[in-house]
């Protein structure tokens, strides 16, 4: 049989924790969680999943956001199990089978079963609108606008000695010399949701800023402003949500990241030739 660990590290995210942890547990994928020293509820509803879809959990918090090593100290946890498959999914992402009804166990299994060990996503990006319906409960429900961002997100791959999960900040595995890197044509998809309301989007902002160590971590949240505005997009920049599974690939909205020029500034890249190696750094060897 088949097994498939979903791991992920967490903080304070206890607006969206219990979903998330319930959509993988009800799909079968048995969970080991590690909370980056979350200030609000998150970390005891993890623990309240321990026996019942959690089977490791641990709290280690770090004085700043550093997404590298929160995910090397997860991969500390994850050499305490004897675990065959690792599916890395964070608390705002939900994912899915590219098949209508089709759930995401069943399509993973049969990728591993027809041979292919690394498991790509597109990156579906919700973000609220001028149309949202601020009583509704159900972010699912209440947040119906994304726009596609890309397809840099290989999150599933197999727990082989000297797999490092965290060097590439949680895009791409770096699998061990000896091991091939055998990638599926079939994309799956990732619901990810970064912010879900006002508040919450104002506490995220405040604290993930990339860390002075590795300034290429998380420099997509760096145009995000206290200014509450800066958090609701208008809904003619993105695509509408339908239940049918029927998902738009174009790129209507950047997410407010910074331009090439900007970024090649801002992390102090001079020349086409380096960014292109940047860029090919990020992703799965070619």
């Amino acid at each position: 049989m088949v097994e498939i660990y979903r791991i992920g590290v967490v903080r304070n995210e206890e607006d969206i924790i219990e979903k998330n942890l319930q959509w993988y547990i009800d799909d079968g994928f048995p969970t080991i969680i590690l909370d980056n020293g979350s200030t609000d509820k998150t970390y005891e509803i993890c623990r309240s999943f321990q026996g019942k879809g959690i089977v490791l959990t641990d709290q280690i918090p770090f004085q700043e956001h550093d997404r590298e090593l929160s995910l090397k100290a997860l991969g500390s946890l994850v050499l305490r199990a004897d675990i065959g498959w690792l599916l890395l999914a964070d608390a705002d992402e939900f994912y899915e089978s590219p098949v209508p009804g089709e759930s995401l166990k069943e399509s993973l299994v049969r990728e591993i079963q027809l041979g292919y060990n690394i498991v790509q996503f597109h990156n579906m990006e919700f973000w609220m609108t001028e149309k949202d319906d601020v009583t509704e409960q159900d972010f699912f429900k209440r947040i119906r606008h994304y726009s596609y961002f890309d397809s840099n997100r290989y999150k599933l791959f197999p727990n082989v000695p000297g797999l490092d999960f965290w060097g590439k900040l949680g895009h791409a595995p770096i699998l061990p010399e000896r091991v091939e890197y055998k990638v599926s044509t079939n994309i799956h998809i990732s619901r990810h949701y970064k912010f879900r309301s006002i508040e919450q989007g104002l506490e995220k902002i405040s604290r993930i800023r990339p860390p002075a160590r590795r300034k290429d971590s998380s420099f997509h949240y760096v145009r995000f402003t206290p200014d509450e505005s800066s958090f609701i997009i208008p809904s003619q920049f993105l695509t509408e949500y339908d239940d049918g599974g029927n998902w738009n690939l174009d790129r209507k909205f950047d997410g407010k990241r910074m331009s090439k020029k900007e970024l090649m500034d801002y992390l102090g890249i001079s020349s086409e030739e380096e960014f292109r190696n940047w860029l090919n750094k990020r992703g799965l060897p070619k």
